[in-house]
């Protein structure tokens, strides 16, 4: 509200228009202070008003622009979550239409992951699509559209990650078994042109809950973001960088030499097996098999070397941005390959005995132990995504 109005004192003794006044020259001065105070005052509250307006012009720009950023986000999640829920029912409705599919263990992961798929995403679009239709200036709704979007980026990532996972999986487990099947295979009696349709369709399933996952990765670290206290740039800030996360040589260590002693053992048992190049999926988890073993030997190396110097970070810039990040990425791509290696033979192993031309047992022992390389692979994700984070701050803060 403007300060009120004050009015000024009445002169002592009045004045006349044709003579001097008798008022005291200090009462003048009194008075002419107070007009001045009243004027300022007023100037003062106009700027503020001024002010409040164009920060509440501001604010409304900002939020029409957060508006129309969010109802993109969630017409780009609408469209992913529909073609995902259209892969997996034409993943599981080719693969029920085939004859004797119940005796192929792959074949039912399969069938089943695409339905929880087809099951578990009409409620997603759901949640999109009301998120797309809602009013903004529906105030009763506020509150409901401000909690969805703050909770579903979570929901999304979490969702998004295992389930890609499985769907991979179960792709790969049946196309171990379609790209090489055995003689008397009953699914297989008139050719695998079905399970090879389903298997695709799987796959696409994996790679379109991959984009989505890309999405609400970006979403959620923009909240993230948004919610974090801004840091002033300082002379402290590589001391805070620094103090953030170090690097574990002997954690590194310990996971590269697992690594390496399962890829090992995994591939000496697949390499083992009778007639293992008819099958294209233990040759597969071979060729991983092997490329993780040189891998891990080296980075073994570099462990040691580095608890031995002391040293900060990884020898040879791996412990730069770019060299972190290249690290980073042969972990997750090969801890991706391992675990669809592992599931490929799997879905060989798997089957009957009877039909198989090698021990099965021996073969399972692969397949385990190639699963159990994929666990020791996350370990290192997680260092190598830490050193990479810590390279990423020491850039911004240089």
């Amino acid at each position: 509200q403007p300060p009120p109005y004050v009015q000024p004192r009445k002169p002592e003794g009045g004045t006349t228009s044709d003579g001097p006044s008798n008022v005291p020259v200090g009462a003048m001065v009194r008075d002419m202070g107070t007009q001045d105070d009243i004027r300022g005052g007023k100037e003062k509250y106009a700027r503020n008003q001024a002010d409040k307006t164009h920060d509440k012009q501001e604010g409304n720009k900002r939020n029409d622009l957060d508006n129309v950023q969010e109802r993109k986000h969630a017409r780009i999640m609408l469209g992913m979550r529909i073609l995902q829920w259209l892969l997996g029912l034409i993943a599981f409705s080719v693969m029920a239409s085939v004859t004797g599919y119940s005796n192929v263990k792959s074949f039912q992961y399969l069938l089943a992951m695409g339905i929880i798929v087809f099951v578990l995403n009409l409620p997603l679009c759901g949640v999109e699509w009301f998120l797309i239709g809602i009013s903004y200036e529906d105030e009763e709704r506020e509150v409901t559209r401000v909690r969805l979007y703050r909770s579903m980026p979570k929901i999304n990532v979490i969702y998004d990650a295992i389930v890609s996972f499985l769907c991979f999986g179960a792709a790969s487990a049946a196309a171990g078994v379609t790209s090489d099947p055995p003689p008397g295979l009953t699914a297989c009696n008139g050719g695998c042109s079905d399970p090879r349709a389903a298997v695709a369709m799987m796959f696409l399933l994996a790679f379109a809950l991959v984009g989505s996952l890309f999405l609400g990765v970006a979403k959620l670290r923009k909240q993230m973001a948004e919610d974090a206290a801004v840091l002033p740039v300082s002379t402290k800030g590589t001391s805070q960088a620094e103090a953030v996360w170090q690097h574990n040589f002997t954690v590194g260590f310990v996971l590269r030499t697992f690594q390496w002693m399962l890829a090992l053992v995994s591939f000496a048992c697949f390499l083992s097996l009778d007639n293992n190049a008819d099958f294209s999926a233990i040759q597969f988890a071979i060729a991983i098999g092997i490329i993780i073993f040189i891998v891990a030997f080296v980075l073994m190396g570099f462990e040691l070397y580095g608890r031995m110097q002391n040293l900060e970070y990884l020898p040879l810039g791996l412990g730069s941005w770019l060299g972190s990040l290249a690290l980073l990425g042969y972990d997750v791509v090969f801890a991706l390959l391992s675990f669809g290696s592992a599931c490929a033979a799997a879905g060989v192993t798997s089957l009957d005995c009877s039909v198989l031309p090698f021990k099965c047992s021996v073969g399972r022992a692969g397949v385990g132990l190639m699963f159990a390389t994929w666990f020791f692979m996350w370990g290192s994700i997680y260092i190598s995504y830490k050193d990479h984070d810590k390279a990423i701050m020491l850039k911004e803060v240089s």
